[in-house]
């Protein structure tokens, strides 16, 4: 019977280092998986923030050629609005100009008359 106490204890103890070289093999396959997870996390956080910075640099640069765009228009405008206004100040001289005539030759009739 003490031989077979011994078995029994012999075997328990095998057991439970069974049972400890499962829990470590266990916990190291966690760990593993859990840097594997971290570091794929990181990779797609990585990917996600280039990916954030051209979309970024993209709009940015297309910002600024549509303002470049419209500032150029703007100043195309204004220099048409400055050549009409100076045609418009042509045009009124001119007629200030044929009125003083018109005037005087209106003055030249009456005194004819």
């Amino acid at each position: 019977e003490l031989e077979r106490t011994r078995q029994l204890l012999q075997q328990e103890r095998e057991m439970r280092t069974k049972a400890v070289d499962e829990l470590a093999e266990l916990r190291s396959s966690r760990a593993t998986e859990s840097r594997e997870s971290a570091a794929t996390h990181a990779t797609e956080l990585a990917h996600l923030r280039e990916q954030h910075a051209t979309e970024l640099a993209d709009v940015r640069a297309s910002t600024t050629k549509e303002m470049r765009q419209h500032q150029e228009h703007c100043q195309t405008q204004q220099a048409e609005m400055a050549r009409r206004l100076e045609d418009a100040e042509t045009k009124k001289a001119e007629l200030t100009e044929v009125r003083g005539r018109l005037e005087a030759d209106l003055r030249e009739t009456r005194r004819a008359l």
